[in-house]
């Protein structure tokens, strides 16, 4: 019920007009220096990986309600 069309934070998930929404959890989010996808992809299964154009890398592994997260990049 919320109306996300003026806020000003990030939104993942969320289209601008506030009409369409996800919810859901979020396991892995890494920011890269590069593109990693440029064509149709298979999510990983797995732990993403530091490398050297990890420029955040963040596992979420916590428990719900969590609200302090460790950037794993080396």
């Amino acid at each position: 019920s919320t109306n996300w069309s003026s806020n000003s934070e990030y939104l993942y998930g969320v289209s601008r007009d506030g009409m369409d929404s996800w919810r859901g959890h979020i396991d892995e989010l890494r920011i890269s220096s590069i593109g990693r996808y440029s064509s149709n992809f298979t999510p990983e299964a797995t732990e993403f990986a530091n490398d050297t154009d990890t420029m955040i890398l963040l596992h979420f592994d916590g428990a719900d309600g969590d609200t302090t997260f460790n950037d794993d990049n080396a």
